[in-house]
Parts: C-alpha cells; structure tokens; sequence
C-alpha cells in the first residue's frame, strides 16, 4: 500500500517509475572499492 502510494505521487509530478529485477545487483553493486576506484583514480590524475 505504501508503495503504491508512493508511485501514484510521484507520477503525478511527473516522475518515471520503473520496475528492477533486484537477481544478482548485489553481485555487480559498485561499491567504490577494488578495481574501479584504481581506474577512477587513474582517470583523475591523468
């Protein structure tokens, strides 16, 4: 109930809701760590 709320107001606004599959997000969440932040450090400095 709250969620449907939630979306039929923010649609009202004019926002987009969209549906996600949440299988596997964990396993590809970007967390800052490891090797993407190597490449956003290298990205920055050069």
């Amino acid at each position: 109930m709250i969620r449907d709320l939630t979306e039929m107001k923010w649609q009202e606004i004019g926002g987009k809701v969209i549906d996600v599959v949440a299988a596997y997000t964990s396993k590809f969440a970007y967390d800052g760590s490891g090797v993407e932040r190597a490449r956003l450090q290298e990205l920055c400095s050069g």
